[in-house]
């Protein structure tokens, strides 16, 4: 045997075996859409938050446990300077830094704060903001109480540049290795990992084989398709925190079509169309948070008009469900004779939410509301839910009278009871407007892998896991 043999065999001998420890794990997750672009504070769809999450970082996150945490910002120092919320202090951590380890100036903070105003609505306007040191110092116009919370969102979150081709850098625990129109691919910032996952791949699913063919890990986002039993059967049942609930905008300006309108639809055949499991709510905000338990009931229909006269008008619906599209034109050809109004129904794109569903334009559209009602002592967050219908860009076509002055009143109200009893007030009257028609909370039941022991949720809001710290069993 030669040198040059004894040689090779010697460094195979020599060359470690790979372990369990060693290989390089991927979470694989279905999602029904792609973002063209990665764009933290301009995220069109409630999913693109999945894969941002774990790129970009928010100023403030929501803990499961209600606790606000940053992952920036020095939480001893930041906080409130006045009594009645109208100034606060942010200051930097010491030795904060971007995920390519530059570090972050307070310039970038007030890029972000000032970015977040700019394009947040529900932010009250800001009259100043200078910066000290690490902190910057804002002053708003009106009282927030609410303010760390409502910057929870990516709206809020630091970058370091504003100026970007495809991805800003910001500070997860994740950078993005490629992207293309059906895949997102990330892999793991060395240190910023604790779980066992160090790639994660977003897939674009439209069928149920593809999504089969790739063993996928997580179902639970792909929300125009049924997860087949071969998969729930070897899957781990996990309750997750979201409370959700659905209902229909009825936004029809005339009051007295839209009440004949929402006592005349079959509202219970709707989440049956769209494959929702729902248990009654008293309104359309999820139980448990400030204002849920509303005394209300909608007035008993006389079936006599649900059936007198000729349709008077038109009205669109629009569908952002194409897998149940023909069902739901089905349903309402068949409750036409009812309806005081002929349905349109017309297909849009999710992408399109942000822009069409709040353009106050006559139309009918299922909206999903989602909390879980533990925020911070100082800060609920029932109050988010009631500004879609009453700033400029909102659901409805005119705002509900006295419905914003009884939102503010309960969210700066100190006692809790007398702050439940004030969101109970806002939330019936815009029950009784009729603009919107509670349909159900949602179940809260999601399937993950039967290895992965360690499932942190990100926040009592999305419902999305933290997979940066999903832990796998070796059995």
């Amino acid at each position: 045997m030669n040198l040059v043999l004894l040689a090779i065999l010697a460094s195979i001998a020599a060359t470690p075996t790979p372990t369990l420890a060693t290989v390089e794990r991927t979470y694989s997750v279905g999602l029904r859409f792609i973002p063209g672009k990665l764009d933290p504070r301009r995220s069109q769809i409630n999913t693109d938050r999945y894969i941002l999450m774990h790129v970009y970082e928010p100023m403030f996150r929501a803990e499961p446990d209600g606790r606000l945490s940053s992952a920036f910002l020095d939480l001893d120092r930041t906080r409130s300077t006045s009594p009645d919320f109208r100034s606060f202090e942010l200051c930097l951590k010491q030795n904060a830094a971007f995920s390519d380890d530059s570090r972050i100036e307070v310039s970038h903070l007030t890029a972000a704060v000032v970015a977040a105003h700019a394009i947040q609505e529900n932010l009250p306007p800001m009259t100043r903001a200078q910066e000290s040191g690490p902190c910057l110092i804002v002053n708003l116009g009106k009282p927030e109480p609410n303010y760390f919370d409502k910057l929870t969102s990516l709206v809020g979150t630091i970058l370091k540049s504003e100026e970007y081709e495809f991805a800003p850098i910001g500070l997860g625990a994740y950078r993005v290795a490629s992207h293309s129109k059906d895949r997102i691919s990330l892999r793991a910032i060395p240190g910023r990992v604790a779980g066992d996952f160090k790639k994660i791949q977003f897939h674009r699913y439209v069928d149920v084989p593809h999504a089969l063919a790739d063993r996928i890990d997580d179902w639970n986002h792909i929300y125009q398709m049924k997860v087949p039993e071969s998969v729930t059967q070897r899957q781990q049942v996990v309750e997750s925190p979201t409370y959700k609930t659905y209902a229909l905008i009825v936004n029809i300006p005339d009051a007295r079509l839209r009440a004949r309108f929402a006592a005349c639809l079959n509202k219970e055949a709707i989440p049956e169309i769209f494959s929702m499991k729902l248990t009654p709510v008293p309104g359309f905000l999820p139980k448990g948070i400030p204002g849920w338990n509303v005394n209300y009931r909608a007035t008993p229909t006389d079936p006599a008009s649900c059936t007198a006269g000729a349709s008077q008008g038109r009205i669109k619906w629009l569908n952002w469900r194409p897998d149940a599209h023909g069902e739901l034109m089905a349903e309402l050809t068949r409750q036409a004779p009812r309806l005081p109004l002929r349905v349109d129904v017309e297909p849009l794109d999710p992408a399109g939410i942000p822009q069409i569903g709040f353009d106050r334009k006559p139309k009918v559209i299922l909206v999903g509301f989602d909390t879980s009602g533990s925020a911070s002592d100082q800060t609920p967050e029932s109050s988010v839910f009631f500004e879609a219908f009453y700033r400029s860009n909102r659901l409805i076509n005119a705002p509900v009278v006295g419905l914003e002055a009884s939102v503010r009143a309960a969210a700066i109200e100190p006692n809790r009871r007398a702050k439940d009893q004030k969101y109970s007030r806002a939330h019936q009257l815009l029950l009784e407007s009729g603009y919107i028609v509670p349909l159900g909370q949602l179940q809260s039941s999601q399937y993950y892998p039967s290895n992965v022991s360690r499932i942190v949720w990100a926040d009592r809001v999305s419902g999305y896991p933290r997979i940066d710290l999903m832990k796998v069993s070796n059995h």
